[in-house]
């Protein structure tokens, strides 16, 4: 979770502009954050993407946005997912296929490519198709393999420090056109 503080003088300043409009502080500061809030869950899907192979769409499915609202000034973008079925990333092949492939092989970062010994696509009877392996040699039964969260895979530094420095950038700049907006109006 990445947080954005606005410091006393920076709120101060733009109550000073805004003295004249009702709640004109508040709804400024309101929708700038909901803003760097977007460009927040943007930025952190884009971080992943680019070091993962898990589409966008599954990344930011996990991702939850707590905007920001007049009478509570802050928000936030949380991921609270469990760990990711392989499926979702690379595979080879990336079907059920009648016959056994000779090794199939996952690529969760890009780029490294892994065969997984003894593994296999197969839909299940309620339509999910997964990568499965069998438990104990047997036919039955068989455990789908996981890959990393999201959460865990947003959480190295340099994703986390982008997304900061992205956040803090929009909201300065969506603040001041904010301000404009109001003062316009």
């Amino acid at each position: 979770m990445v947080e954005i503080e606005v410091d006393r003088r920076a709120m101060a300043r733009v109550e000073r502009v805004l003295r004249g409009v009702p709640n004109g502080s508040k709804r400024a500061i309101s929708n700038a954050t909901n803003r760097a809030i977007i460009k927040g869950r943007t930025i952190i899907s884009r971080g992943i993407t680019k070091k993962f192979t898990i589409k966008s769409a599954a990344v930011k499915n996990t991702l939850s946005l707590e905007k920001s609202t007049i009478s509570r000034l802050g928000g936030s973008v949380t991921s609270a997912a469990p760990v990711t079925t392989l499926i979702s990333f690379k595979t080879n092949p990336n079907k059920v296929t009648s016959k056994r492939p000779n090794m199939l092989k996952v690529s969760v970062k890009k780029g490294s490519a892994k065969p997984i010994p003894g593994a296999f696509i197969a839909k299940t009877k309620s339509g999910h198709v997964g990568v499965f392996k069998r438990s104990n040699g047997t036919r039955l039964p068989i455990a789908q393999l996981m890959g990393p969260s999201i959460p865990y895979m947003a959480k190295p530094q340099d994703i986390s420090d982008d997304v900061k420095a992205e956040m803090i950038n929009m909201f300065n700049t969506r603040l001041n056109h904010e301000i404009s907006r109001l003062l316009n109006k």
